[in-house]
């Protein structure tokens, strides 16, 4: 369990262009990118995890450029429990592009990328969501930005006047 905790500084996270391009020519795995003000959501190993994250507060803008398959949260990249009395505070920025591996698949939210549970409460999003760029399947959202096709409630959750921008 993750409670309580509070980030305040900037994450920038750089173009890999070059490095997505050899991985384009070379793979055909998924690779995943998580990323999240507290916590990226992603064991040691890689592998998605089941911590429970509770009133964790992220104020720190954060930018992430051209990754592979992203999970990008406010508060968490990925989560498979409701982060409940998380909030966001931090304006989030996803610059993609077309063509190519990494313009696959962006999840991005104002809490959390990507969750698979069927319902998510008390959460709260300030900071404001903004994609750039153009590419397929991206999803952005003011509290979560993707969901496993599970979630079917929504309780007691907030997004300020900063919203969306696509």
């Amino acid at each position: 369990t993750i409670t309580g905790c509070e980030n305040t500084g900037a994450i920038d996270c750089p173009d890999k262009n070059s490095a997505s391009e050899n991985m384009k020519s070379t793979s055909s795995a998924s690779i995943v990118t998580y990323v999240g003000g507290i916590s990226s959501g992603a064991g040691n190993d890689g592998a998605r995890t089941s911590k429970t994250f509770t009133n964790c507060i992220n104020r720190g803008a954060i930018t992430m450029y051209n990754q592979c398959w992203t999970r990008l949260g406010g508060v968490v990249g990925y989560a498979n429990q409701n982060p409940s009395g998380c909030e966001n505070h931090g304006k989030i920025v996803y610059y993609r592009k077309a063509g190519g591996y990494n313009s696959e698949n962006g999840a991005v939210g104002g809490v959390v990328g990507y969750i698979n549970i069927a319902k998510v409460s008390n959460l709260t999003n300030t900071g404001g969501v903004q994609t750039t760029g153009s590419g397929p399947n991206c999803y952005p959202g003011g509290i979560v930005g993707h969901e496993g096709g599970n979630m079917n409630t929504m309780e007691n959750c907030n997004v300020g006047k900063s919203g969306i921008n696509i």
